[in-house]
């Protein structure tokens, strides 16, 4: 490919003559990349805003031909010197599956984080303790949440939740008064009873959770004045009808908040002080999927809410462990069902028994989403 008077070296140069040329750019990356010990091709060159636009320049024709190349295994980026960039070059490498690095310095602390990123994913893929652990978890969660509004109701979300091992209080729905009785009869008093209907997010801004029930006359009203605020703030379609579920015991306990997002690229959890302290304490730490139970309980030393967790002036301590593993649980479920696009736990009630969830929120993406195995191998 080369002329006589070129040269190969490392790194290679593909000479002036080369510029602006897709197929010199096509035939550099994908010999490059074929090399076994390549794990990334990086084509640096300078679009700057003050310069000439970019088809003067030749870079479309350079894009093309690279992203022609990063069809396999190995990526193919572009890098430029500096944060200056022409603002049409984003989309003409996203266009082309190349990834763009602005300035030198960013794009290689980029490229070594997503290194370490490499071989930490790889440990714990091969670790049998890992997160990441081959399980039949995904396959029954993709199927809870099939033909769920992109606001889940609550006992779909809390089916979920219990699916991967976090405990969730006994309940169920109902439609009617006579059926929500039924479900308190079984599951025994006292019950809160909470208002189920698609697309609301925030039951308590309505008036749509009643505690402290304790029989079913009670509990009859409760129902009929949650339909009632429900379907006047809503409008009667919404409406489905009440979860009723066993009443927490809620003043020896330390409320956190576990929750977390997908970005299309990596799942994000988040833990810290739940309840009304949420707000109030911002107190939380942000964790990158995966980690483990012993990185949760690391975590945990630099909130002020863990020593609250850890028995403060002569109060028992919480079950971290079972703070720890419910954290898992929350990142596993969010790596395994990427259309989550926000969970959140609030308050998970921690106290020296266990973890329960009391209330959860979660919105997924209707539609396509890309399966879990295509994200992990994005790392």
């Amino acid at each position: 490919m080369l002329p006589d008077y070129g040269y190969l070296s490392s790194p290679f140069d593909v000479i002036a003559a080369g510029w602006g040329d897709g197929e010199v750019c096509r035939t550099a990356a994908t010999a490059l990349a074929a090399c076994p010990t390549v794990d990334l091709v990086a084509f640096t060159g300078d679009a700057p805003t003050a310069g000439p636009n970019l088809q003067e320049a030749g870079w479309p024709a350079m894009i093309a031909g690279l992203g022609a190349a990063s069809s396999g295994d190995v990526p193919v980026a572009v890098i430029t010197s500096t944060t200056d960039t022409d603002p049409e070059l984003p989309g003409l490498c996203e266009r082309h599956g190349v990834t763009l690095l602005a300035g030198m310095r960013p794009a290689l602390r980029a490229i070594r984080h997503a290194g370490l990123r490499l071989e930490r994913l790889k440990s714990l893929t091969e670790d049998p303790a890992g997160p990441l652990r081959a399980s039949e978890l995904a396959d029954v969660g993709q199927e809870l949440l099939d033909g769920e509004p992109e606001t889940v109701p609550e006992t779909a979300a809390k089916a979920l939740l219990g699916h991967y091992g976090i405990t969730v209080p006994e309940g169920g729905s109902a439609s009617d008064e006579d059926a929500a009785v039924a479900i308190a009869e079984r599951i025994g008093y006292p019950v809160v009873c909470k208002l189920e209907a698609d697309g609301l997010a925030h039951k308590s801004d309505i008036g749509g959770v009643v505690v402290g029930i304790h029989d079913a006359d009670q509990l009859r009203g409760a129902v009929r004045d949650v339909l009632d605020r429900g379907r006047t703030a809503l409008g009667p379609a919404p409406v489905r009808g009440v979860r009723v579920e066993t009443a927490a015991e809620t003043d020896h306990g330390v409320e956190l908040i576990v929750g977390g997002s997908n970005d299309g690229l990596a799942s994000v959890v988040v833990l810290g002080a739940g309840g009304v302290l949420t707000e109030l304490l911002n107190d939380a730490v942000t964790l990158l999927w995966p980690f483990t139970q012993q990185e949760v309980l690391q975590a945990l030393q630099g909130l002020r809410v863990g020593a609250l967790l850890r028995g403060y002036r002569g109060a028992p301590a919480c079950d971290l462990a079972s703070v720890a593993q419910a954290t898992v649980a929350v990142g596993c479920m969010l790596a395994d069902l990427p259309q989550i696009t926000e969970l959140d736990v609030n308050p998970l009630l921690c106290t020296p028994k266990g973890t329960t969830a009391l209330d959860t929120l979660i919105r997924q993406r209707r539609g396509t989403a890309p399966t879990a195995p295509d994200r992990a191998e994005r790392f």
